[in-house]
């Protein structure tokens, strides 16, 4: 009973942990303005003045943590519906959370990571590649939301 009170207040923690990571994005994008998808055009004008090129850092900062804890809760949500997640890979979660129900399956968790990954080994310093990029968060972002909101109504119970 212990275990499972550990593992419900973890998946809690880190339900807290993307809340605040989606506020902070959220006040980024509405701070941000402007019509949306970014064009090149756009981005050069955010890029000459620095205090929205500290909001473009923060959309690109918020994505890739929210994206992290939203990893780390499906493994406490996976393992509060009694799935042995010790011995899966992520891929093998993502799999198990889309046959639970969950709106994600592994072709869309493969794009989110290759999106991470490019975030925080290659962040272009092009307005038109900074542009795709952002534009290209803005849409995962939902899908992001979309599997925590799922999380957050499925009132955990563990697997009879």
């Amino acid at each position: 009973m212990k275990a499972l009170a550990q593992a419900k207040a973890r998946f809690e923690a880190y339900g807290r942990e993307m809340e605040r990571h989606l506020q902070r994005l959220r006040y980024a994008w509405t701070q941000l303005g402007g019509p949306r998808p970014l064009t090149e055009q756009a981005v050069s004008a955010l890029l000459a003045q620095p205090s929205q090129v500290a909001l473009l850092d923060q959309i690109v900062y918020r994505f890739a943590k929210m994206q992290d804890a939203l990893g780390r809760m499906l493994r406490w949500w996976l393992y509060l519906k009694g799935e042995p997640v010790e011995s899966m890979s992520m891929i093998d979660m993502v799999n198990q959370a889309a046959r639970l129900g969950l709106p994600i399956d592994e072709e869309t968790w493969f794009k989110l990571r290759e999106l991470r990954n490019v975030l925080a080994h290659e962040y272009e310093e092009e307005p038109a590649s900074i542009a795709q990029v952002l534009n290209q968060i803005a849409a995962a972002q939902e899908t992001l939301v979309r599997l925590f909101e799922a999380m957050k109504r499925d009132r955990i119970a563990p697997a009879p």
